[in-house]
């Protein structure tokens, strides 16, 4: 329950509300009747494991697009220093909607979205844009995307230590 909370999975009340049920299940436990405790405790278990599955999965998710926002980035850079605008017209206005419709994207703070927003509008509408506006989103884009993977992985790691989610599946992931 604590490691579904700090990784905040659960919001605090949640994790309050499974720690008093687990306070349930202990004060109940029968010692005449263990299994009804233990079908208790593995049905709470099995609750807790189901939880940081769906938030593995979309850890996974979101992972997938910051590696498509990284790319975009990577190839809108590319275009910009070959002096291709078309291509570089085209490669900003992709990248904002992946930006704007994304896991990634939307869980990026507003600061670095603002100016990330601006500097791609201004090179998507056919406009030069400053060239120091966007080598500074294109800097702030590829801190988030390493923030971001590092806070994964790191989540990831805490809740294949809690034994929440299964070996393989944390190999997937990292």
């Amino acid at each position: 329950i604590e490691t579904l909370q700090e990784t905040e999975i659960i919001a605090d009340q949640e994790a309050e509300e499974l720690k008093e049920t687990m306070r349930q299940i202990i004060d109940k436990a029968d010692k005449n009747s263990p299994s009804r405790t233990f079908e208790a405790v593995d049905q709470m278990k099995d609750k807790l494991k189901n939880s940081a599955q769906k938030a593995l999965e979309e850890s996974r998710n979101e992972q997938s697009a910051l590696d498509r926002i990284e790319k975009l980035n990577r190839d809108l850079e590319s275009a910009l220093e070959s002096g291709d605008s078309k291509s570089a017209s085209a490669l900003s206005a992709e990248l904002k909607k992946e930006i704007e419709s994304s896991a990634a994207g939307k869980k990026m703070d507003t600061a670095t979205r603002e100016n990330l927003a601006k500097a791609l509008d201004s090179l998507s509408d056919g406009g030069q844009g400053s060239e120091e506006s966007l080598q500074k989103a294109a800097e702030q884009l590829k801190e988030y995307i390493d923030q971001r993977a590092r806070e994964i992985k790191k989540n990831a790691q805490k809740l294949q230590k809690a034994r929440l989610v299964d070996r393989k599946t944390f190999e997937e992931l990292m």
